[in-house]
């Protein structure tokens, strides 16, 4: 059990898109929401602006169910060109 703070993400190769959706769930078919769908702006990179990232303030109390303590993480673009890579999540809790 825990408090999960914050999530952030990076994008490679994200092209036009402005904003990102994200959802943690328990499981890797992304049924089981522990996070329900929240967006972002995506801010761009200074020397690359086809890298674009995003912070999200969660504070929200979790307990894990899912074996090994594994949490999954979707994300999702809005319209735009490119073909963007979920590069890096890293999410930030405390006990």
């Amino acid at each position: 059990s825990g408090i999960i703070n914050g999530l952030f993400i990076q994008l490679n190769s994200a092209g036009s898109p402005t904003t990102v959706t994200v959802r943690i769930c328990s499981d890797a078919t992304g049924n089981l929401s522990l996070v329900p769908d929240t967006v972002a702006p995506l801010v761009a990179g200074i020397t690359d602006a086809t890298t674009k990232s995003a912070a999200f303030s969660i504070n929200l109390p979790l307990f894990q169910t899912a074996v090994g303590g594994i949490f999954y993480v979707f994300a999702k673009v809005d319209d735009g060109t490119g073909n963007p890579t979920l590069a890096r999540t890293i999410l930030t809790w405390q006990e």
